[in-house]
Formats: C-alpha cells, structure tokens, sequence
C-alpha cells in the first residue's frame, strides 16, 4: 500500500493502476513500431497458446467476435480485399484441374435450390446491402435487367451453353453491362474461362 507521487490517490499493490494504465498508453501511441515488434515477437514465441486461447474466447462470445471480425474488414476494407484475391488465386492454381472438371450433380442442384428457397430473405437483405455499399450499381442493374426479362419474356434461356453445347448450369455473362438485355448463355466452365485471367493469358 502506498501513495502515487501523480495523482496523490493511495493504492493497493505495487503500483498507481489508473496511472500505470495511462502511461501504458501514452508509451504504446508514441511508439507504435516498438509496441507492433514486442507484439509479433510475443505472438511468434507463443504461437500455439495465444491461438488456442483465442479460438477458445470466439467460440464463447461468437457474436462479439463476429462484431470484431466485421468492424476489422471495414476499417482495412481494400487489404481484406487483396488478402481474398491472393488466397483465391493461389487456391485456384492449386486445384484448377479439378475445379474445370467438377461439375454439380442433381443432388447438389437439389440441394442449392432448396436453400434459396428456404433464405430468401436473407439473400435479398445481403444483396440489397451489397447494392448500397457498391458504388457502381450498372453491374447489379444489369442482373436485375436479365431476371425481369427472363420473367416477361424479353429474354429466352436455352438449354445449351452457348459456346460448348454443354448442358451444365447457366450463366448470363454481359459482355457490357451497358446493354442489360444482350446477354450470351455459358456454362460454369466456359464462364470461368471468360473472366478468369489465367486463360485469357493463355
């Protein structure tokens, strides 16, 4: 027990906590390189641990992880971004054999379909936030365009993909989204090859 020479209040312990505590983050803000060096070398030397210890707190407080998770994509909005091309790119170049050849089965079809139906609502909440956080809406209006069409009769689907002949499922590509209406019919292969650049490389 004893008296803190700052702020004169008596406290318990070693040291002043709320002064101690003030200190702390002063130091961290004057110092940011330091804090994020001492930070990654604690994280490397206990690597296991701190993993486990966090994956414990997650599953016990989901929705504040969540909260986190979300408010982290947010603030580093273009970095997650990279971070999800890279891991999609290197993931496709690892299994593109197999991705090209895999095709969805009628069970999976099945499966799929029943889903949508039963979240509906959801998908149009997700959708309809991802149209107000996109700043280009012709891409969306375009999509917009081609179900309404297919609805009314403006817009024919076929059974064939428009460039293999395959009967897998089908995809409405734009070649400019500008023309909603002017759409070529693919097949997941083909509509992979047409926006992946990989192939267009090749």
């Amino acid at each position: 027990m004893g008296t803190c020479r700052k702020c004169k209040e008596v406290y318990e312990g070693l040291k002043c906590k709320p002064c101690t505590a003030k200190y702390m983050r002063e130091w961290n803000e004057k110092n940011p390189d330091k804090v994020k060096a001492i930070r990654e070398k604690k994280y490397l030397s206990h690597k296991e641990s701190i993993d486990a210890r966090n994956k414990e707190w997650a599953e016990k407080n989901r929705e504040k992880s969540n909260a986190i998770k979300k408010a982290y994509k947010i603030r580093n909005r273009e970095k997650y971004l990279e971070q999800q091309r890279k891991y999609a790119n290197e993931r496709y170049l690892k299994n593109r054999d197999f991705l090209l050849s895999q095709k969805k089965t009628p069970e999976a079809l099945e499966v799929l379909k029943k889903w949508r139906d039963e979240n509906r609502v959801r998908i149009s909440a997700l959708s309809l936030e991802k149209y107000h956080q996109t700043e280009d809406k012709t891409k969306f209006k375009a999509r917009q365009a081609v179900r309404y069409g297919l609805k009314n009769g403006k817009i024919v689907k076929p059974n064939e993909c428009q460039v293999c002949s395959s009967g897998e499922e089908l995809h409405a590509h734009h070649d400019d989204y500008q023309k909603p209406l002017q759409v070529t019919w693919l097949c997941v292969t083909c509509h992979k090859k047409v926006h992946s650049k990989f192939f267009n490389k090749g």
